[in-house]
């Protein structure tokens, strides 16, 4: 048998390492291939090049010469339509980019500019090349993905050390194939870029949420409080609705310390850090603020209005609660339909009443409840809760902070005149992570209790993108 020092630095790496990260490890791999496998056909192979017609890599390039308009210019027979919105004469005149903004002769991206910021320009402002836009979406989608496996082993640590290595490796099958990412990437384009970007982010926050929130008072939790607010920060400037994720981290903060107020807790010099901590997430949202202002002289318009599409978005209500009954039918009852040639499943066939007035369409969704089974899961979360509060508050803070952040996001997204089929990718992850932190629980508590026996007995996840 060799003695430690004889063997090879990767071996005594390996050696530092439980089964469990080496379980983890090999699981994110294998989602990673299978991301890029679907992600990167070979119809569009992976190649740098000097020029690029791809939207992300058009807003690039603006950035970095100092406007926010896109590098290309709306030809002359656009301006002089007398009503470029009307899809009907952009098809007569066959101009027009599709699904972008256009507003006051220029070209702009109603998407969210962070994916652009963090990874097309840099990597354009270092090497003179630009990006693959179809590359950036499987990187995200590989960071989100990584930031959930972080999450997943938080809260294995700090509240589940009885869960054995098998559960946990299924969890982590779980939340790499139930992100949706698998299906998202079968059609890899511009909107999925800030989808996947917002994924990233979103979960990087959600991590830093739940550290600040099992951390002590003081520099570390502040610290995590920060890069919680910076992820959060993030996703808002990939998909501008995160806000409402920001506004729950902030809400759990402020209960947090009203509940220390009252128990005699108060250190003010721990406040006053967490308060600070705040900043990076405020810097973020003002940047996307006054992103907006230069654009388009407001800093709440994103563009969405005046984008050109296949239905004129100008005179159309994008939002309303009118909408929330049909909405909640597509995105959460309906069922798929099936058929008798594989895959054996069709989309779904429409609503069982008439749609709204005005209403945009949906884009081929399938309900979330009887066609991802485990999200019933979640709706367990209360119930766990209220046996096991009393032992750890923990789990009440993390339910909370996963619940609310996907009812308020869902509330909104039901309200957009159209069914999405993006935003489904963001409720399956968070009813997600409420499904594994319910069934962690429960399994926790079954070991806690053969424990404790053993004891006993002395043995010891349309077109408005």
């Amino acid at each position: 048998m060799s003695s430690p020092s004889s063997q090879s630095p990767l071996a005594r790496a390996l050696s530092r390492l439980g089964r469990e990260q080496l379980g983890l490890g090999l699981i994110f791999a294998l989602a990673c291939a299978a991301y890029a496998y679907i992600g990167l056909p070979p119809a569009y192979p992976v190649r740098l090049e000097r020029e690029s017609a791809d939207y992300y890599n058009l807003l690039s390039a603006a950035l970095l010469s100092g406007r926010t308009s896109l590098a290309v210019e709306p030809p002359a027979a656009l301006v002089a339509l007398a009503d470029p919105y009307d899809p009907v004469q952009r098809a007569q005149a066959g101009v027009g980019m599709h699904d972008v903004t256009y507003y006051k002769g220029k070209y702009y991206l109603y998407f969210g500019v962070v994916p652009a910021i963090v990874l097309y320009a840099p990597f354009k402002a270092l090497t003179g090349f630009y990006f693959p836009q179809h590359l950036g979406t499987v990187l995200f989608c590989a960071g989100g993905f990584f930031w959930s496996l972080c999450l997943l082993a938080t809260l294995r640590r700090d509240a589940f050390p009885k869960v054995t290595a098998p559960w946990l490796w299924l969890a982590a099958v779980m939340l790499g194939s139930s992100n949706f990412c698998l299906v998202m990437l079968v059609r890899n384009s511009v909107w999925e870029v800030p989808i996947s970007s917002a994924y990233c982010w979103s979960m990087f926050g959600l991590w830093g949420a739940v550290r600040y929130l099992g951390a002590e008072s003081g520099r570390g939790a502040a610290a995590w409080l920060a890069l919680a607010g910076a992820g959060l920060g993030l996703a808002i400037g990939s998909r501008p609705h995160f806000i409402f994720a920001a506004m729950v981290l902030s809400g759990l903060w402020a209960w947090r310390w009203y509940g220390r107020r009252r128990t005699g807790e108060w250190e003010g010099r721990a406040f006053a850090r967490e308060v600070a901590a705040f900043l990076p997430l405020g810097l973020i949202v003002a940047g996307l603020l006054a992103y907006n202002q230069a654009r388009f002289g407001s800093p709440f318009e994103f563009g969405q209005r005046f984008q050109l599409s296949g239905n004129k978005q100008v005179d159309s209500q994008l939002l309303s609660f009118r909408f929330l009954p049909a909405n909640f039918y597509y995105y959460f009852l309906a069922p798929a339909q099936l058929e008798r040639y594989f895959p054996f499943a069709q989309v779904i066939h429409g609503l069982p009443w008439a749609r709204p007035a005005d209403y945009g369409g949906s884009e081929n969704p399938y309900g979330l409840l009887p066609n991802a089974p485990f999200s019933w899961l979640a709706l367990a979360a209360p119930f766990v809760w209220a046996r096991w509060r009393g032992r750890d508050a923990r789990i009440g803070r993390w339910l909370v902070l996963f619940g609310a952040t996907f009812g308020v996001m869902a509330v909104t997204v039901m309200a957009v005149r159209g069914v999405i089929m993006g935003v489904i990718v963001r409720g399956m992850r968070m009813s997600g992570r409420r499904a594994v932190v319910t069934r962690r629980r429960c399994l926790a508590g079954k070991a806690g209790t053969r424990a404790e026996q053993r004891d006993q007995a002395g043995e010891n996840g349309p077109e408005q993108r």
